[in-house]
């Protein structure tokens, strides 16, 4: 088991939400849910997105990758193109260097930047190891 599907789980067990309810919550059909939690698929930036609200939870622990929540004001996320722009900036890396280093594709990035699309929980964990920072940071949770 994943440690996303893992941890998905059991924040699913420790809410008062049945999984009907976690998918009605998210908009979405519950075998969706289902197959979040047997590794047949992850969810898209949205749906990550809204089951870190639904949880009142940080990304790091939503994907597993922290034992114990840190206490940190956690904000609402900006659009990720904002975001993607603003590491950019503040990293001093241009696109290209990404493009050629992550790797990712020029359209790939050019869809990010210009917000017609957002990486998916596996290109946003390599974009936080590329970046050197946590996926709450990445999607503007923390600052």
């Amino acid at each position: 088991m994943s440690k996303f599907s893992k941890s998905l789980k059991e924040h699913i067990d420790e809410s008062d939400l049945s999984i009907k309810e976690v998918a009605e919550k998210l908009g979405i059909n519950r075998t969706h849910v289902y197959k979040f939690l047997n590794e047949k698929c992850t969810p898209n930036f949205e749906t990550f997105v809204n089951l870190l609200y639904i949880f009142n939870c940080s990304a790091e622990a939503l994907l597993g990758r922290e034992d114990f929540p840190k206490e940190e004001v956690l904000h609402p996320v900006p659009p990720f193109q904002e975001r993607l722009r603003a590491l950019l900036k503040e990293k001093n890396y241009s696109q290209a260097y990404v493009i050629k280093n992550l790797p990712v594709s020029s359209s790939l990035m050019y869809k990010w930047i210009s917000g017609k699309s957002k990486p998916y929980i596996n290109m946003l964990i390599k974009l936080s190891q590329f970046f050197d920072c946590s996926v709450d940071y990445l999607i503007g949770r923390i600052t």
